[in-house]
């Protein structure tokens, strides 16, 4: 398998966040570096996610318009074949 470079950083935290962080972490569970790459992961995907979810919404909204257009255009020919229900 081919092995994946990797960047090393160096960042601050609060002293909160480190604690609350080291709580979570279970001893020999997971690696500080690998809880934090995966939240890092995490949030990338939820901002894809968003970002997705933002085009399809202004996908929809301006096909709305020639939907409505279109069912209008339909309507009329479907009354000019099936007469009006009486």
């Amino acid at each position: 398998m081919a092995q994946l470079k990797q960047k090393r950083i160096n960042f601050f935290m609060s002293s909160t966040q480190f604690r609350e962080m080291e709580e979570m972490i279970s001893p020999n569970e997971i690696t500080k570096s690998d809880f934090i790459r995966k939240a890092i992961e995490e949030r990338i995907e939820k901002a894809k996610k968003e970002q997705l979810e933002k085009e399809l919404e202004e996908g929809y909204k301006a096909m709305a318009e020639e939907h409505k257009q279109f069912a209008k255009r339909s309507a009329k020919a479907a009354a000019e074949i099936v007469p009006p229900w009486k």
